[in-house]
C-alpha cells in the first residue's frame, strides 16, 4: 500500500510540475520528497517482522513525518499568501533543525 501511495505522489508531482508556476511550488516539491521518504520508511517497517527492527524503522521515520507536517504548513502559508520568495538561509536551516531536534528527542525517549 505504501508503494502504491508513493507512486501516486510521484505521478501527482510529475503532473503538477508540468503546470504553470504557482506560489510555494518549490516547497511543494520538498513536501513530496518528505512524503515519499515517510512512505518508504513506513513500508519497510510494515514489511519487517522482527520487533527490534520494526522499532528501529519506526524511530527513524520521525524526521520524514515531522518534515512532512512542517512543509505542508509552510506550503499552505506560501500558497495562500502568494509568497514565492526563496527562504533565507537562516530560515531554511531553522526549519530543517526542527524535525531533526524532535527526532533526537524521540530517539532518547
Amino acid at each position: 500500500m505504501a508503494a502504491a501511495v508513493a507512486l501516486a505522489v510521484i505521478a501527482l508531482g510529475a503532473w503538477v510540475d508540468r503546470r504553470a508556476r504557482f506560489p510555494g511550488q518549490s516547497t511543494f516539491r520538498w513536501l513530496r520528497i518528505a512524503t515519499i521518504a515517510w512512505l518508504f520508511v513506513q513500508g519497510i517497517e510494515a514489511a519487517t517482522v522482527a520487533p527490534a527492527c520494526k522499532l528501529w524503522w519506526a524511530m527513524n521515520a520521525w524526521p520524514a513525518i515531522l518534515a512532512t507536517a512542517l512543509l505542508w504548513s509552510l506550503f499552505l502559508r506560501r500558497y495562500a499568501l502568494g509568497d514565492d520568495r526563496p527562504l533565507s538561509r537562516g530560515a531554511a536551516l531553522s526549519l530543517a533543525a526542527l524535525p531533526l531536534a524532535a527526532w533526537l528527542v524521540a530517539l532518547t525517549n
